[in-house]
Order: C-alpha cells, then sequence, then structure tokens
C-alpha cells in the first residue's frame, strides 16, 4: 500500500511527529498502569468513537487496548507494506487515504469510512 498526497501538501513535518510521539511515550513509562490507560484511551479516542469496529467494545476493553496502540504518521509516497511481507498489526486508517496497489495498478483507494474500487480497465 502506498500513501498519495497532492505535490503541494503540507511541508514534512514527521521529525516534529516523531518527537512529539517519543516524548509523550515516555511520559507515559513514569505514570501508574490504571493512568496510563486512561491516557492512551484519551489518545485514540477519535479512532474509538469513529470506528465501528469498537461501538461494542466496554471501557474495560478499550483501556487494554489502547495501551497498545501506536500512532503513526505516514508521508506522502510512503510504503506502508510491500508484496509478500508478513504483517503482524492493523491499521485504521484515522486522516487522510491510502491507495492499494498491485501489479502497478491501484486496485482499491481506503480512507477513513469507505472502500472504494476504481473502475477496471478492460
Amino acid at each position: 500500500m502506498k500513501v498519495n498526497y497532492p505535490s503541494n501538501s503540507v511541508p514534512d513535518l514527521s521529525p516534529l511527529c516523531e518527537s512529539c510521539v517519543v516524548c509523550v511515550w515516555k511520559v507515559l513509562n513514569y505514570c501508574p498502569s490504571d493512568m496510563r490507560a486512561d491516557i492512551c484511551v484519551h489518545l485514540n479516542r477519535v479512532v474509538f468513537n469513529e470506528h465501528s469496529a469498537f461501538r461494542l467494545a466496554s471501557d474495560g476493553c478499550l483501556r487494554a487496548m489502547a495501551v497498545h496502540f501506536t500512532v503513526s504518521h505516514w508521508a506522502p509516497g510512503d510504503w506502508l507494506f510491500h508484496k509478500g511481507e508478513s504483517i503482524d498489526s492493523l491499521c485504521f486508517v484515522v486522516s487522510g487515504s491510502l491507495e492499494v496497489i498491485q501489479d502497478d495498478e491501484i486496485v482499491a483507494i481506503l480512507g477513513i469510512y469507505r472502500l472504494s474500487t476504481p473502475p477496471r480497465r478492460m
């Protein structure tokens, strides 16, 4: 999968985002586990509220999952997964969209609330 954005997109903010995430996780390591779970639920509230996968989950279940979530930001043109790569994670698109490319052809466009496929060439 490859993330594509318009060429006149926002300048590269990845170093700033990375340092912010590192600081947050360093601070969380000093918190008691209950407080850490509550903070992680708050940090991941957008994902929990907006994705139907978590609609029926109890607060305890959300707290248990939230401490294992990691937030990742990808720049335009970055590859998330390569063909044949072993994957041990589950990704949720919180903002933006991504393209699924197979044999140099876009087979799907994944976004926040939708899964759509482009018209097939005959």
